[in-house]
């Protein structure tokens, strides 16, 4: 009985070893937040974003668009401020978003002539 016990012991530290970052047989985590260094530029993005969420003039940009009417006024602060959270979120995608594989640039487009109206008969 005591050597079953002893085997499951020694079985269940080799599993957690193998599953551990180095091999070794440390409690610390698999995934190692040290190696991904965080930008200082992607936290400031981050809170402007936040910031001009919180101020409240894209909630009601978004319920002028969802409106009955044809015309809605907004104002031209909520407009500059609208396009500075699109400048800011496409700074932050740009920096700090998931990178994108490059596309072989090797791919022709082929080019297209222009079309000419036809001319009217005299």
């Amino acid at each position: 009985m005591k050597l079953r016990s002893m085997a499951a012991v020694a079985g269940l530290g080799l599993l957690a070893a193998g599953c551990s970052a180095d091999g070794g047989l440390q409690t610390a985590s698999i995934n190692k937040l040290g190696d991904q260094a965080v930008d200082p530029a992607c936290v400031a993005l981050t809170n402007q974003i936040e910031m001009l969420r919180k101020e409240g003039n894209i909630e009601k940009l978004e319920q002028a668009a969802t409106g009955k009417g044809a015309s809605v006024k907004v104002k031209r602060e909520s407009l500059a401020k609208q396009a500075e959270l699109n400048r800011v979120n496409a700074d932050f995608q740009g920096r700090c978003g998931p990178k994108m594989p490059q596309v072989a640039s090797s791919v022709q487009v082929p080019s297209v002539q222009p079309v000419q109206a036809p001319q009217k008969p005299q």
